[in-house]
């Protein structure tokens, strides 16, 4: 009987450890960019989903989630400075690439990369898309455009689209 309940706690205790090692931070910043006529919108990420929705405004609104492997908001932060995130706008072109840095050789316990980086994008309905997920979750919704998308079709989900 005590060499089961023994065994009962040692399970909750590690069942609990994996459960702390495994939490979420999440950060999310905003940025719009203004445009003026059909633009190129490029997205790119390496550790997360991109869902672009149509808007009526002349704006590209970018919500970008950081999903964040710490425990602490030090530990995020730390992680984060290995994270390249970039909003660039040219004209009425607007790229957003986001990438962590290279996977270091070895066996790891954690899950990798330790920042995914999540996109909710709202373009003007008559932009040209460019899709580059790293093989993750896409969807272009409610949509009149003319894309290009670098993805895995098997996770590719393109909705209402009208050429």
């Amino acid at each position: 009987m005590k060499t089961s309940l023994r065994c009962l706690l040692a399970a909750g205790l590690f069942t609990s450890s994996v459960v702390v090692a495994q939490a979420r931070i999440e950060r999310v910043i905003e940025k719009s960019f203004p445009v003026t006529a059909a633009g190129l919108l490029r997205v790119e990420t390496h550790g997360g989903a991109i869902r672009v929705m149509p808007s009526n405004d002349s704006v590209v609104r970018v919500t970008a989630r950081q999903k964040i492997n710490a425990t602490t908001e030090a530990e995020a932060d730390e992680l984060l400075k290995k994270l390249e995130l970039t909003f660039d706008q040219t004209g009425n072109d607007v790229r957003v690439f986001a990438k962590y840095e290279r996977q270091p050789s070895g066996f790891r316990f954690r899950s990798w990369p330790p920042v995914h980086v999540e996109f909710e994008v709202t373009v003007p309905s008559d932009c040209v898309i460019s899709i580059d997920a790293d093989a993750n979750r896409s969807a272009l919704n409610h949509m009149r455009v003319t894309f290009k998308a670098e993805i895995d079709p098997s996770e590719a989900l393109l909705t209402h689209l009208a050429a």
